[in-house]
């Protein structure tokens, strides 16, 4: 279908649920609409939580890619009031990401260019409940992981945390392995080679509701398309992510249902924005006149759960811990055999003392060709 056509599918259905069932409370929520015999699969979403709280006011831009077979099809997302709609800019995710990006560390050393790669080895021994990167790489379309973990438990939290499959029956099969010290690697297909997705350009909807919600209940366990792999173990494909950035005066905390359960969202990111930076979100989305807080405090959430407990919707609330929280940085390991590439960064010319010796030795060199030239000539016209 058209992207206009998919579009007008995206933003209409919502409304149509609240117009005709405006009694039925909170729904199923992102659910795909589809025809008979097709599968339609979320295979990774976002959304863009901005929350005035003052009016109670509801900014919810939603950006998701599917896994599908099917050549005609929309998706329902519920909201407590009737909301506006309007097309958002898909470019506001990518500079978030790129706001909240972790710092790049850079750690030089000298020598055996495999030095790093050797000394790290020789260090990662897991700790007791940990999990240590001993070798990675890419192999064909795959980021390659080797892993070493002294306990099952952790390998299992490590490998959803980096956006892996990985349940308590995965669990149960790697933790022989595990207690026999083995390494476990870990295979994923890189980003540039992952198979192709159908993506819905953003849309956001504005509306009332007396407590903000991102919609995460689900028709039905709705796993990414693939090999279901092997009775008991998780399907093959690529991970399922959701990644939410909620915006408003403080930082927040996600609850599955209105009783306040657990949701498996992790907090990676929580800090205030700059006013630069806030006013660059609502110009970009389009916001003015809109009911929106003064300032900006970003709080990103990542859940990569699989199977997700989509039962009920999550509900955010101020978090008791009101201190900021940043990605972890990022080490690179650089083979710099005569220190130039670390004096450049520190800003210092690596060849300063080298050109300012060029220079004295040319000084000299023409200081005194001048100096014999001139008893050359002095000489020439004593002889005349």
């Amino acid at each position: 279908m058209s992207r206009r056509r998919f579009l007008s599918v995206a933003v209409f259905l919502p409304l149509a649920l609240v117009v005709v069932v405006p009694l039925a409370g909170p729904g199923r929520a992102c659910a795909p609409v589809k025809g008979a015999n097709q599968e339609v699969s979320i295979a990774d979403e976002s959304a863009i939580i901005i929350w005035d709280e003052d009016s109670k006011t509801q900014h919810f831009i939603r950006r998701a890619s599917f896994q599908t077979s099917a050549a005609d099809f929309g998706f329902l997302v519920p909201t407590p009031t009737v909301p506006q709609r309007a097309e958002a800019n898909d470019n506001m995710f990518t500079f978030l990401d790129d706001v909240t990006k972790p710092k790049v560390v850079n750690h030089y050393y000298r020598g055996d260019p495999w030095a790093a790669a050797k000394a790290d080895v020789g260090h990662n021994k897991a700790a007791p409940g940990g999990v240590a990167v001993v070798d990675g790489g890419r192999v064909g379309p795959f980021d390659v992981v080797v892993l070493k973990a002294s306990d099952a438990e952790a390998l299992n939290d490590w490998l959803k945390k980096n956006n892996y499959q990985s349940g308590p029956e995965l669990v149960k099969w790697f933790e022989p392995y595990v207690k026999a010290g083995w390494m476990m690697t870990a295979f994923k297909f890189a980003q540039d080679a992952a198979p192709p997705f159908l993506s819905s350009s953003a849309v956001r909807m504005t509306f009332k509701t007396d407590k903000p919600f991102f919609p995460y209940s689900e028709p039905g366990a709705m796993q990414p398309l693939g090999n279901p792999g092997p009775p008991g173990q998780p399907p093959f494909g690529p991970p399922r992510l959701l990644r939410v950035y909620f915006i408003g005066t403080k930082r927040m905390t996600g609850v599955l249902g209105e009783d306040g359960n657990g949701w498996p969202g992790n907090t990676v990111w929580s800090n205030t924005i700059s006013a630069k930076e806030w006013g660059r979100v609502l110009a970009d989305l389009k916001m003015e006149g809109q009911p929106v807080p003064a300032t900006a405090w970003l709080t990103i959430f990542d859940d990569s759960s699989s199977p997700r407990p989509g039962t009920a919707d999550v509900f955010f609330e101020p978090s008791p811990d009101q201190s900021t929280v940043k990605r972890p940085d990022i080490i690179n390991h650089v083979h710099d055999p005569d220190g130039s590439l670390e004096a450049r960064e520190r800003g210092v010319d690596p060849f300063a003392d080298s050109k300012r010796l060029v220079l004295i030795l040319g000084g000299v060199g023409v200081l005194l060709v001048l100096v014999v030239g001139f008893f050359v000539l002095r000489r020439g016209r004593a002889e005349a």
